[in-house]
């Protein structure tokens, strides 16, 4: 049954739109931020050698083509007809592909033993699922186009935004549920490796005097067990000389003490300002991406809608960073 075409567009766009100096704006900053996600990608693939790496510039890619085609049609170079594909279909490709990662990633923890509840099975169960939703909801969408091919432009389709909205939730969830695990894991395990080095840099929990004191006592023993020996001797007939050593033995090991306990004060601060970091980019992960969502449910205009495109470049964005992030918690 064909669609009666409606009497009116009252969300077309038209290259006006385009123009406005806030939605060029917007959209050049969209751009920004999936090639840099593309180039960070990019870089790590090259350094690390991996195939996670090329998984990001996968992810990262149909987001910088829906972006380079919005690009082109304020440059006059793509009609607005043609970019709405690439506006709508292409970023949603790129967000169950985030997701699927996101799932991939976390498999890490289990094989470290740090997360027995995501064993092999589930965690294939769970990517299948993904792929299986972003698959659907992808043909979902194209299918809504296919229904107004007929129409001189594609109108707001209910269908459309609906599975958007649902297809943005779902796999938002899950990766939201991953990040606060591998945050809840990676602090627990840093702070027991914290605590392992600060009991290593002070043996016994004792003060440096007293490390210091049982140092001189275990040489002054030393000392005496070699009865006969040269120590010995040199102990007997040159008390003075003795004790200087043994002081300079106890200065030595005081010194180097300190040294670790420095060192291992320096590795908690680090821990705690990258993972603070973490957190922070959570939270901007959290904030942009409801916000974004708010905005694109009461999206009336092109200039709403960039926004609500640019909150998921930026959670794409920021969700990378965070991985990193945690690699590098590990690393050090």
């Amino acid at each position: 049954m064909p669609i009666p075409k409606p009497t009116a567009y009252p969300d077309d766009w038209s290259y006006t739109d385009f123009d406005n100096p806030s939605v060029v704006l917007i959209m050049w900053l969209c751009l920004i931020f999936s090639a840099g996600t593309v180039g960070i990608g990019a870089v790590q693939w090259i350094r690390l050698q991996s195939l996670f790496p090329a998984g990001i510039v996968a992810m990262a890619l149909p987001f910088t083509i829906s972006d380079t085609a919005s690009v082109l049609v304020i440059c006059r170079l793509l009609p607005i007809h043609t970019n709405e594909l690439f506006r709508t279909m292409v970023p949603c490709v790129g967000l169950w592909q985030l997701t699927a990662l996101s799932c991939v990633r976390f498999k890490v923890f289990h094989r470290s033993r740090l997360a027995p509840y995501y064993p092999p099975r589930f965690s294939n169960a769970l990517i299948v699922i993904v792929y299986f939703m972003g698959v659907a909801g992808t043909a979902g969408i194209l299918y809504s186009y296919i229904l107004q091919m007929n129409l001189p432009l594609f109108p707001p389709s209910p269908l459309r935004k609906g599975i958007i909205l649902f297809l943005s939730v779902f796999c938002v969830t899950i990766d939201l549920i991953i990040a606060f695990l591998t945050l809840r894991i990676v602090w627990r395990v840093r702070k027991k490796a914290m605590a392992s080095t600060s009991a290593t840099a002070t043996p016994g929990g004792g003060s440096e005097e007293t490390n210091g004191s049982r140092i001189i006592s275990r040489s002054i023993l030393a000392s005496l067990n070699n009865a006969g020996g040269g120590n010995a001797s040199s102990v007997l007939l040159d008390p003075a000389s003795a004790v200087t050593e043994l002081w300079g033995d106890s200065l030595r090991a005081r010194g180097l003490q300190a040294k670790q306990s420095r060192a291992a004060h320096a590795r908690r601060m680090h821990v705690r300002r990258v993972s603070a970091l973490a957190f922070v980019l959570l939270g901007f992960m959290l904030t942009g991406l409801f916000t974004g969502a708010f905005v694109f449910l009461q999206s009336t205009t092109l200039l709403e809608d960039s926004l609500a495109a640019m909150s998921i470049r930026m959670y794409a964005m920021m969700t990378v960073l965070q991985w990193m992030l945690v690699t590098h918690l590990f690393a050090k």
